[in-house]
């Protein structure tokens, strides 16, 4: 199975004090956030590709293809609700409690 890196190019970051680890805590949950998404994207294209016929084209077999990404389907725009207004939200401010 693919292994994700979750590489942060962002300066967002650097904004928040350094105190009580809040910059890699800040970097840390929003990689779970970021890994999660993809879990689920990677479990809604897997189920999806295993329930679809494949078509053969030439000598390579393909799946029919299905747009992904946060707004590709409405179980993950609400996994990323749920994850942004919950879990993500409450670590946020557990770390910021703090500084």
């Amino acid at each position: 199975m693919f292994q994700p890196e979750i590489v942060m190019n962002w300066n967002l970051v650097e904004y928040l004090p350094e105190d009580a680890g809040c910059q890699e805590n800040f970097s840390a949950v929003i990689a779970g956030y970021i890994l999660k998404i993809f879990m689920h994207l990677q479990d809604n294209f897997e189920s999806h590709s295993q329930s679809q016929p494949k078509r053969r084209l030439g000598s390579q077999s393909q799946v029919a293809a299905k747009p992904l990404g946060v707004g590709s389907n409405q179980s993950t725009e609400e996994l990323a609700k749920e994850l942004l207004t919950g879990e993500m939200a409450q670590k946020l401010f557990r770390y910021v409690k703090y500084t």
